[in-house]
């Protein structure tokens, strides 16, 4: 309740036990897809790829941010943890080619 004042949408990456997400009309889990995981180094950089993608694929601006509908925000973090999930199948830290080009 303290944080919500000063960020009132709020995501917590968790590995394995998921993402929370808690925005002024909605708290939510969503699970971590089940994956082969090789590293976990550069998981949360390319979570935070895979939602500044997100945002840009649905042409999702600051400005409409806070009137975002559940769904828009279910399509962010789907794209946040498809990016987070394919790096850790690898020891790069990066997304594969592959995924990128299958992604778009």
């Amino acid at each position: 309740a303290i944080i919500s004042a000063y960020c009132p949408n709020l995501i917590v990456t968790c590995g394995k036990n998921g993402v929370y997400i808690c925005t002024p009309t909605f708290c939510r889990h969503y699970k971590t897809p089940s994956v082969e995981v090789k590293s976990t180094v550069g998981a949360g950089d390319n979570f935070n790829a895979g939602f500044i993608y997100g945002l840009n694929k649905y042409n999702i601006t600051k400005k409409v941010l806070p009137l975002l509908p559940e769904n828009k925000w279910d399509d962010l973090v789907r794209c946040a943890m498809a990016f987070s999930s394919n790096v850790c199948c690898s020891l790069e830290n990066y997304i594969s080619h592959e995924f990128a080009e299958n992604f778009k």
